[in-house]
């Protein structure tokens, strides 16, 4: 990757050989627009030997130096995720603060191969496998200069040229699934997972071109006609509606097990579906989906008439008002009919069952309101 001279680059530096090659190559480049920024995670007893050493090196070359303090509470659950989000919330506020062009990171191929590796084991769908040399994060451009170089070459580099950089013990832990992975993973490997990468992007490329054309432009829902007897594309296509209109995390980060099984429940013939996913529902309502949030179709059922139903109350007492229409569909008419037969014939849609209010006497159960 060629980086620009005249551009403004945060260098993001933990002190360990990857990051400190980074910037001495950098350095030794003659870049001279660079801010560095490290972030203390207080993890290791020995941390503070990590952000000395970075300190140091930017005093020594006259470089701009930014440093957080962070301290992890055991009620975040996922340790590396949450230091990964406060490593990037940082990055970013110093980004803005000294009016940057690009953040750097020190990524190497290992990491490259590592992350494939994890994205695969955990069965995910992902946008990109492994990382990308450019890309962004939190709307800040990520470049990553040495993602081609592997930890080994780094490593020879380093000691080469007697530069001095810290190690992570917790690198070491395999407690961390990353780390599991790392141990048992051979440099000597590496071109056979770059071809399984390149086969693997090619093809999620190739699917979303085509899935991007097929969206729709309307983004309250999609159309299952859509939908192919290919299920990779099924699976891809849905993921992409969602990441591309709602990006609700519940969905996007589900295992793959999971999403085809939506696929599944949505390609049946069935009318009606109904998913909940946490704090949101997916609904087929005959050919459309509809991804809302579940208090949309939250239901209710009251001797109150609702604050703002406009319906005027006639000499009758001891109404109900719901829109629970699953419940009362069987047991209701409307027009003389039953509830269940005339949202049938009316195609009547089920999310717009939700919204719609009955209003009937529970000795003659006749609804006395219009409701369409």
């Amino acid at each position: 990757m060629k980086l620009k001279k005249n551009k403004k680059y945060i260098v993001a530096v933990s002190g360990g050989p990857d990051s400190m090659y980074l910037l001495h190559n950098l350095v030794k480049k003659n870049f001279k627009n660079l801010v560095v920024c490290h972030v203390n995670h207080n993890y290791r007893v020995d941390s503070i030997h990590d952000q000395l050493l970075v300190e140091d090196y930017c005093k020594k070359n006259n470089i701009l130096f930014y440093v957080k303090n962070i301290y992890y509470e055991t009620k975040n659950k996922n340790f590396e995720s949450w230091a990964r989000n406060e490593r990037y919330s940082f990055l970013k506020e110093i980004l803005i603060k000294e009016e940057a062009d690009a953040i750097l990171t020190g990524h190497n191929k290992n990491d490259h191969i590592e992350t494939y590796l994890l994205q695969t084991q955990k069965n995910k769908m992902v946008k990109f496998y492994g990382i990308k040399n450019k890309t962004h994060i939190n709307n800040c451009l990520i470049l990553r200069p040495i993602l081609n170089l592997k930890k080994s070459t780094i490593i020879k580099k380093m000691n080469k040229f007697n530069l001095l950089y810290a190690i992570d013990t917790t690198n070491y832990d395999t407690k961390y699934s990353r780390n599991k992975i790392r141990k048992n993973l051979s440099e000597s490997s590496f071109k056979y997972y770059e071809k399984l990468i390149y086969i693997e992007n090619k093809e999620v490329d190739k699917y979303n071109k085509t899935i991007l054309k097929l969206l729709p432009k309307q983004k309250k829902y999609f159309d299952l006609n859509t939908f192919t007897k290919d299920n990779d594309f099924n699976l891809r296509y849905f993921f992409k509606y969602v990441e591309e209109n709602y990006r609700v995390t519940e969905i996007l980060k589900s295992k793959k097990a999971r999403l085809k099984e939506i696929i599944r429940q949505l390609s049946s013939d069935k009318s009606y579906i109904n998913i909940s996913i946490n704090s949101f529902n997916i609904i087929k309502d005959y050919n459309r989906v509809y991804i809302v949030k579940n208090s949309t179709v939250e239901v209710f059922e009251s001797f109150s008439k609702p604050q703002g139903f406009e319906w005027t109350q006639n000499e009758k007492t001891n109404l109900i008002y719901t829109n629970n229409w699953v419940k009362w569909q069987s047991k209701l008419y409307y027009n003389k009919k039953r509830l269940k037969d005339f949202y049938m014939n009316k195609k009547f849609s089920y999310l717009k069952r939700f919204k719609t209010i009955l209003v009937f006497d529970p000795v003659d159960k006749v609804i006395l309101n219009k409701i369409c």
